[in-house]
């Protein structure tokens, strides 16, 4: 019985092993099957039925119910396509004031990449990258090398569901991939990370619609995200965005590209070249710019005017306020004056509004303009450039409301002096149409691909800047592409014209575009450079500088600086604040309006506050300040050099004055009983103004200059000089008032601050700072013994602050009282 039931279970076991082994094969051949390339392939007329929904652009884009398909030609294979990702519409409560986005029309992405066929059928989505270049195709040449170094990242790979033999064509399925967050449609990490945007929600995200256009496929897509109610929190809050998505295909013929030159202001795109310099690599680059060729060359190369095959066309926002729309008309094509020197008659067309071209405008990638955005900002806008040359291939411009109140509080503060229609609380359309005229000439420049020219105001005397005659042929702005708008130097008996006081485009601006769009005979380069060196020669090249973002206190060359007028900071700085101090008192009357509160005043004083800090800091940046002259080893002259001396000392004798001397006249009672202003925040530009005036970047500059062996300003006359002013009372015992007092602490505290920090520096700085606050403890000790009540204290305070940055960790004589009888 046993042996038989033995017998049976081995039985039993052998056939339940062959039954798993035949399904184990069976299986394996079924999986095998379904992966096969060929079976997963159907018939393309079964696929894109009759019921397909087509778009037509550079490839085509079948919509069968909720399902979208996208045909590629092989002919598109390895050709440049740019998606350009902007917001259709910003979910509500979402945008902040210091937010990175927030607006229709904002740029949240742009991506280069090709498609390229895969093993297995799949179609690769790979990205594109001209940061490194080479030509060199040699056997040993550096491009065969680059692509062997040079990988280009997959960032999607699709299953081809079919292909259309008639048409060469490959079809893959994009419902899956656009309803989900990825790397070509939608936000850019970066920026979703600055805005706090979490996961996508999926089930709250789908395709809105699509369009082709001849030049272009766009997609409208709604997408929500999950983002925290507060930072650290848990609680997550959901924000819909409408984003609109455009597919660019780059074009074949590429633009004849003009290489960058770091003293002309444009912008570029940047490359390392590997072919140039035999010995290693260079940092090369193209300037941004239209494709600007003309309609009839024959004519253009015999030196007349001709139209541009394409001329630029930038679109009017139909929601900006009908009675601005003349005005910065106006401020776009003023640029048209430029163009024809450099051979180009009505290059810039502005497109009227209306109902059809608004909605094209706004679907279309290849299409520029003005957008108007209900709120305020500081982004001027952008472009989008093809990164192979830097051909500019859409330009947006912003007009922002507050705009408006910006360019109100602008001209009120600083050409109130001037002119009298500034004195009321609202402007009259003409005034205020102007304004804006100039500023979208300043925006327009962005948009033909020069950058800001900060230093190009040095070239323009105070002088001139303040001659009626002259500026009826001139603009007082060296260039429009600084951030200087109203001529602040004028003063009321000059009689200047209020055109006069507006900033248009110049000369050098005019120079600038001829140099980056006028067609040069081969080799470019050479009559490139030597356009540059005629106008050097002839002293008219202008200083080509950006300022550094963020405050002026940064600035190296002091001529390079955003918003400042003419060849003399402290001349300018004099003359500016003369104008303000004429417009202080009148705030509160030429800003108020019958029934309303005080805000516009206590808003125009802040900003007459700012507008006189900036002053302040013109001058300021002398003081150990180098000139660059970017040169190439054809001009004769220095590169660098240091601010001369007696410039520095001029710089710190306004200072003194203007600044750390109690500036009563900013001391507005009335305004203060009115509105939440007061004295504290001219306090608060004293003191910011003085840190870094001690700055150590400041003090080691004038280490270098001394080190340098230059007849510079020594740091320690420079200590010395600043001291006595800002404890001057010392030498004749005068009236301490509290600005003076907290100032004082402010400039012992820094000294404190650097003393520790360089304790242990083998830096000459070092030694300095130890000398100046030792024989400053002497001024005090020596200077406060005839003070009383508050003004003792004060000085008492200082002195054990001396004592203690200076001798750190040693503690103070527990049997003397009197801390001035012993100097150490």
């Amino acid at each position: 019985m046993k042996k038989n039931c033995s017998l049976l279970y081995f039985k039993v076991i052998s056939i339940l092993i062959a039954l798993n082994f035949s399904f184990y094969s069976t299986a394996q051949v079924k999986d095998s099957t379904s992966n096969s390339p060929n079976s997963r392939l159907r018939a393309y007329h079964t696929l894109i039925s009759g019921k397909a929904k087509t778009y037509s652009s550079f490839l085509l884009v079948h919509q069968i119910e909720d399902k979208y398909y996208m045909e590629i030609p092989d002919s598109l294979l390895g050709r440049e396509i740019l998606t350009v990702n902007r917001l259709g519409r910003t979910a509500a409560d979402f945008r902040t004031a210091d937010g990175p986005f927030g607006y229709s029309g904002d740029l949240i992405s742009e991506n280069l990449f090709h498609f390229e066929k895969g093993p297995g059928n799949k179609l690769l989505v790979k990205s594109k990258s001209y940061k490194e270049r080479a030509s060199d195709t040699t056997v040993n040449g550096m491009k065969r090398s680059l692509e062997r170094n040079n990988s280009e990242s997959l960032l999607q790979s699709f299953a081809i569901k079919a292909t259309n033999d008639s048409t060469h064509s490959t079809v893959i399925e994009l419902t899956e991939y656009l309803n989900q967050d990825n790397m070509l449609f939608g936000f850019s990490q970066t920026l979703k990370a600055s805005g706090g945007l979490g996961t996508m929600v999926n089930d709250r995200s789908y395709i809105e619609s699509v369009k082709g256009h001849p030049d272009n496929l766009f997609f409208r897509m709604v997408r929500t995200y999950n983002k925290p109610l507060s930072k650290g929190s848990s609680i997550m809050s959901p924000f819909t965005f409408e984003i609109n998505s455009s597919m660019i295909l780059l074009r074949k013929q590429l633009m004849s590209v003009r290489g960058a030159d770091k003293r002309v202001p444009f912008q570029q795109v940047d490359y390392i070249d590997f072919d140039q310099n035999p010995l290693g690599v260079v940092n090369l680059g193209y300037i941004c710019r239209w494709r600007m060729e003309p309609s009839n060359p024959s004519d253009y190369n015999r030196g007349k005017l001709s139209e541009p095959k394409v001329p630029i066309r930038m679109y009017l926002d139909a929601h900006i306020p009908k009675k601005w729309l003349p005005y910065i008309a106006d401020g776009i094509l003023r640029w048209n004056k430029a163009f024809e020197k450099a051979g180009y008659r009505n290059a810039i067309e502005v497109i009227m509004p209306n109902a059809d071209s608004n909605q094209v405008f706004l679907e279309n990638a290849h299409l520029s303009g003005v957008i108007f955005k209900p709120g305020s900002g500081e982004n001027w806008g952008n472009i989008i450039r093809d990164p192979r040359t830097g051909e500019i291939l859409q330009a947006q411009l912003n007009f922002y409301l507050q705009d408006l109140n910006k360019l109100y509080n602008h001209y009120l503060i600083q050409a109130g002096a001037l002119d009298p229609n500034s004195h009321r609380a609202t402007f009259t359309t003409d005034l205020m149409g102007r304004l804006l005229s100039s500023y979208m000439s300043q925006q327009m420049a962005n948009a033909l691909g020069l950058k800001p020219n900060s230093a190009a105001s040095a070239a323009i005397k105070i002088e001139d800047i303040r001659n009626s005659e002259w500026l009826d042929k001139h603009a007082f702005n060296g260039s429009i592409t600084d951030k200087g708008l109203i001529n602040y130097l004028a003063q009321p008996q000059d009689g200047i014209k209020p055109k006069n006081l507006l900033a248009r485009i110049s000369e050098s601006d005019i120079w600038n575009i001829n140099w980056g769009y006028r067609s040069f005979p081969f080799p470019e380069s050479k009559v490139s450079n030597r356009q540059i060196l005629e106008r050097s020669n002839l002293g008219l090249q202008i200083y080509s500088g950006e300022a550094p973002s963020g405050a002026n206190k940064t600035t190296i060359d002091p001529r390079i600086q955003n918003g400042d007028l003419s060849n003399n900071a402290v001349r300018a700085g004099k003359l500016g604040i003369a104008n303000l101090k004429k417009v202080a008192p009148n705030l509160l009357t030429w800003t108020l309006t019958q029934g309303q509160g005080y805000q516009p005043a206590s808003e125009a004083y802040k900003q007459l506050v700012a507008r006189y800090n900036e002053y302040l800091r013109y001058a300021a940046s002398e003081i150990g300040g180098i000139y660059i002259d970017i040169k190439n080893s054809d001009q004769k002259g220095n590169v660098f050099s240091f601010v001369p001396p007696l410039l520095q000392k001029q710089a710190l004798d306004f200072l003194q004055q203007e600044a750390f001397k109690t500036p009563q006249w900013l001391n507005l009672p009335k305004l203060y009983a009115r509105t939440e202003t007061d004295f504290d925040i001219v306090g608060k530009v004293q003191k910011e103004l003085l840190f870094d005036l001690l700055d150590n970047k400041t003090l080691i500059k004038l280490i270098t200059a001394e080190t340098a062996g230059k007849k510079g300003y020594s740091p320690s006359a420079y200590l010395e000089d600043l001291s006595d002013g800002i404890f001057s009372e010392l030498g004749h015992h005068g009236t301490l008032d509290n600005s003076r007092r907290e100032l004082q602490k402010t400039y012992v505290n820094k000294l404190v601050i650097l003393l520790q920090a360089m304790s242990k520096s083998d830096s000459d700085l070092s030694s300095v700072l130890r000398m100046h606050a030792m024989g400053l403890m002497k001024k005090v000790k020596g200077g406060s013994l005839a003070y009383k009540g508050i003004a003792a204290s004060h000085f008492t305070d200082l002195y054990e602050r001396l004592r203690l940055g200076l001798y750190n960790p040693a503690q103070p004589e527990r049997n003397n009282t009197n801390p001035f009888s012993t100097v150490r």
